[in-house]
């Protein structure tokens, strides 16, 4: 990708630094390390865009900017036989973007604008020929997905009966109203007997799709499996003998989610919330958590919004990404909501990486801090500025108020190196302590605190 032509080296301040050669027994030290970029950089187009946009459905975006600059800089540092760990030389290029001159910053912008354009040129040059083939193979195409969503359809059926689920009958039930929507599916409120209940259906089973039928099972084997009070109930399934959907029967929570919850403590500019409800959401969330990993389940996707309450009970929900600890999968895709997702993920984009109950408890930390501000993690970044924060070690503010030790817990919990983290029973021991110790009667965000960490 990078080509030693003899161009002129420059660094992100535009300043000429003096490349040594490395033995491949030496290891440097980062901190007295300067990677020498080459300026203008050398990027082969096809193989970044066949890197980053390999399926032609995918929607036109250009790549980002700090991507590519990134992937310059570690691939230099390879070539220069720094021997450091790929943690250590991705923080170095966060912070080498930082400091970076604005003419380095704009030249990996048209960079990025270029490759949008190269890519364009390459769908629209053959975007003919594809459409010639898609007319062609249109009826062939409805004709097959009809009968693999009558395929999928009896295999959920097949799966239903060898789990031994309870089935409900679509008439028993009344008043259904749309309440949410997921990744794979609505979720509708509804009677049964005079008795509310949450109906989770897949958005349209006879425009199913394979990955939706396997997540759907998947969240329902792992629902089985799990009775706890700060877990969702699972009452059984039913299908709708008029669009063939099948809905999980859930319990439903009457106080919404634990985001909503948050939102309504805000008055006047200002959020405040009980310290002795603080505490308990904590330890209920911990204590639901700590009963999954005992059933050797990690939910992979906790945050303010899988979160429900029900008559002021704290309950985790979704599972439809959840993960046996056993398994052996593993994943490049980062899935979840990137302010709650652990570092690592963001700092090896190249490798599978295993999320486990570590995992889950960096996420559990950047809840307990939601706790204390009432508003969501890096609220005023985007979506790609939450990634790049994360990777580069920032964390949330504490809340001025916060009794210090809780603001340590939830610190400790999202901790870069898992290891460092502590488990559930420290967490509920810490916990248990502060709910004993701590004197305050709330923790106010009074400032109308909202993240500035740009």
């Amino acid at each position: 990708m990078l080509k030693n032509d003899g161009q002129k080296s420059i660094n992100s301040s535009g300043v000429t630094p003096l490349l040594v050669s490395m033995s491949s027994e030496f290891k440097p030290d980062p901190n007295h390390i300067i990677i020498a970029l080459k300026f203008p950089p050398e990027v082969d187009m096809i193989e970044l865009i066949s890197k980053k946009f390999p399926d032609a459905r995918i929607p036109a975006r250009a790549p980002n900017a700090f991507i590519i600059y990134r992937k310059v800089y570690m691939e230099t540092a390879r070539e220069n036989r720094y021997h450091l760990p790929m943690t250590i030389v991705s923080s170095m290029a966060s912070q080498s973007w930082e400091s970076a001159d604005e003419t380095v910053k704009a030249e990996y912008r048209r960079i990025a604008k270029e490759a949008l354009g190269v890519r364009n040129g390459l769908y629209s040059e053959s975007g003919q020929r594809k459409k010639n083939q898609q007319n062609q193979s249109a009826i062939q195409k409805n004709l097959k997905s009809e009968k693999t969503s009558l395929e999928l359809t009896e295999f959920i059926e097949k799966r239903l009966k060898e789990l031994n689920v309870r089935m409900f009958y679509y008439l028993h039930f009344r008043e259904l109203k749309h309440i949410g929507s997921g990744g794979y599916a609505d979720v509708y409120s509804a009677k049964f007997y005079g008795k509310q209940y949450a109906v989770k259906s897949l958005k349209n089973t006879l425009r199913l799709e394979h990955k939706e039928a396997m997540l759907f099972i998947h969240e329902l084997k792992i629902l089985r499996e799990v009775s706890h009070p700060n877990i969702i109930k699972f009452y059984g399934v039913y299908k709708d003998p008029h669009t063939h959907n099948f809905m999980l029967i859930l319990q439903l929570a009457n106080g919404g989610t634990l985001r909503n919850y948050l939102e309504s403590k805000w008055k006047d500019g200002k959020f405040e919330i009980p310290w002795i409800n603080l505490i308990s959401i904590a330890v209920e969330i911990t204590c639901g958590l700590r009963f999954l990993h005992e059933k050797k389940i990690c939910h992979r996707d906790l945050h303010s919004k899988n979160i429900l309450i029900n008559d002021g009970k704290i309950l985790i929900s979704d599972f439809g990404i959840s993960k046996k600890m056993d398994s052996t999968t593993q994943t490049s895709s980062v899935k979840g909501s990137p302010a709650y997702v652990e570092p690592r993920c963001y700092l090896y984009p190249d490798e599978k990486i295993k999320r486990d109950e570590k995992s889950d408890i960096y996420s559990l930390g950047v809840v307990f801090w939601e706790l204390t501000s009432g508003t969501l993690p890096f609220s005023g970044s985007s979506y790609y500025g939450i990634i790049i924060k994360i990777s580069q070690g920032k964390r949330e503010t504490i809340i001025p108020g916060t009794p210090i030790d809780y603001a340590k817990l939830y610190m400790k919990c999202w901790d870069s190196e898992p290891e460092k983290r502590p488990t559930l029973e420290e967490i509920l021991t810490e916990l248990e302590r502060l709910s004993k110790e701590t004197t305050i009667l709330s923790v106010i965000n009074a400032n109308n605190y909202v993240s500035t960490n740009y």
